[in-house]
This record gives structure tokens, C-alpha cells and sequence, in this order.
């Protein structure tokens, strides 16, 4: 639904004489794909075929209840992979840096209870559960990463108009061979945003357009560096007043 939401906004945007082209683009986890759907990586129904089988191959990598994520909040990322390494009880690993504030570790369930409880003795404001199936972004999604693998030679992936910022290595790519071995690392690794958004603004970027559904970005974006502008684009209302401004 993200990548289909985030691809539809971009057509209406393109349709109402948006000409403002992006020097770069971006996206966290899954918002890697709608990024290369926006740089014409590949077409919008491969790109929703390959978040569609990302989605069930990661489902089939784990059973459901043996793994999880958890977001802690108020901990300086140091500190919450320095506690990780003194968990006994099973995997587990950092699996998004999202904000200077906020990191979310994943792994097997044994292993982030007693993560979660050392993270809180060691002064986290807020331990929360996610909602999720699975351990995301963590060496347990190295079978799913597999058979993305494969599928992704099945489809055709073109250069890329503008660069993108990748999650796994904060580099700008566009080279076809380069964007599927991202997203094949994408699965089994951390999400680096706080150092995506720091990398663009090193590149002399300074306005954000979150296109999709709702507007965590920006949160984080504000979060990591307050002097960047950040524009969400989501609803009609937003639309209109956009291409008012233009």
C-alpha cells in the first residue's frame, strides 16, 4: 500500500505540472523501492510485484512468534548496540537508526525481552514493542533476501534519472547491478537514516518532499537536523496547496 500510494502521489503530482525536479531521492526500508519507482528504476508494476513478494518471502523466513522488533526510545544508538552485546539469550541486532533518539533493534523473541529489560536499566525513556511479524532488517532475513535475489533478475532495472541514498552503505546509487545488490543487503541489514539524511544534506540539500501515506519522515527528519525543511505530500489538500506554492 506504501509503494502504491507513494507511486500514485508522484503521478498526480507529475499530471498537475510539478516541475520541480529531485536532485536525489530516498526512502526508508520499504520506501527504498517507492525511491527507485520515483528515480524510473523500473516500471509501477514491477516495483508493486516486488514489494509484494519482498513482503511474503519475509513472512516465510521466520514463524510467526519467534521473532520481533522494538523500538527504544531516549538512548543514544552507542549505547543500545553496546547493551545488545551483553544479550545471551539469543540473535538480536540493531535493525533501524532512525533519529539520534531513536533506534529499533530486531531479533528473536527470548533475546529482545531481555534486551528490552537491560535497555531500560540502562536508562531508555521508552521501550515500545512493534506491531510486526518478524524480525526485519536483521541476519534472519537472509533466506527471504535470497529469493528476492532471484526474482529481481526476472525483472528489468534501468540506470536511475537521480540518484539514490541507499539505507545499507549511505551512498548515492544508479547503476542497475548496484540498486538490486542494495535491496538484497536492504533485507538483512540496518536501516541507516540518520546518516541518509545527514549524507543529503553533505550534498547541499536542504528541502525534503515525503511523498506517500502519513508523515513519519518528517518527524524524523526534524529530528535529526531541525534546520532541514521538510514538505509532506499525502492528501489533496496537500497537493493543492504545493502546486499553489509553485
Amino acid at each position: 500500500a506504501i509503494f502504491t500510494v507513494s507511486m500514485a502521489v508522484l503521478k498526480v503530482l507529475e499530471k498537475a505540472g510539478f516541475d520541480e525536479k529531485p536532485v536525489v531521492v530516498a526512502g526508508h526500508s520499504l520506501g527504498e523501492f517507492s525511491a527507485a519507482g520515483a528515480a524510473k528504476v523500473f516500471s509501477i508494476h514491477d516495483g508493486a510485484l516486488l514489494v509484494r513478494k519482498r513482503g511474503e518471502f519475509m513472512q516465510e523466513a521466520v514463524p510467526p512468534g519467534v521473532g520481533g522488533m522494538t523500538a527504544v526510545i531516549g538512548l543514544p544508538s552507542e549505547k543500545v548496540e553496546e547493551v545488545l552485546k551483553t544479550v545471551k539469550s539469543g540473535f538480536i541486532q540493531v535493525a533501524n537508526y532512525n533519529s539520534p533518539e531513536q533506534t529499533v533493534i530486531s531479533g528473536e523473541i527470548k533475546a529482545l525481552e531481555e534486551a528490552e529489560e537491560k535497555l531500560r536499566e540502562a536508562g531508555a525513556k521508552r521501550i515500545v514493542r512493534l506491531a510486526v511479524s518478524a524480525p526485519f532488517h536483521s541476519e534472519l532475513m537472509k533466506p527471504a533476501a535470497e529469493k528476492l535475489k532471484v526474482l529481481m533478475e526476472e525483472i528489468t532495472f534501468k540506470d536511475a534519472e537521480v540518484p539514490i541514498i541507499n539505507n545499507a552503505d549511505v551512498k548515492p546509487m544508479k547503476n542497475p547491478e548496484e540498486i538490486k545488490n542494495s535491496f538484497y543487503r536492504q533485507m538483512f541489514s540496518p536501516v541507516r537514516w540518520v546518516e541518509d539524511v545527514l549524507k543529503m544534506k553533505e550534498m547541499g540539500i536542504d528541502t525534503f518532499y515525503e511523498i506517500g501515506p502519513k508523515n513519519v519522515l518528517k518527524g524524523l527528519i526534524r529530528r535529526i537536523d531541525r534546520s532541514l525543511k521538510v514538505i509532506n505530500v499525502e492528501k489533496p489538500r496537500d497537493l493543492e496547496k504545493l502546486l499553489n506554492q509553485t
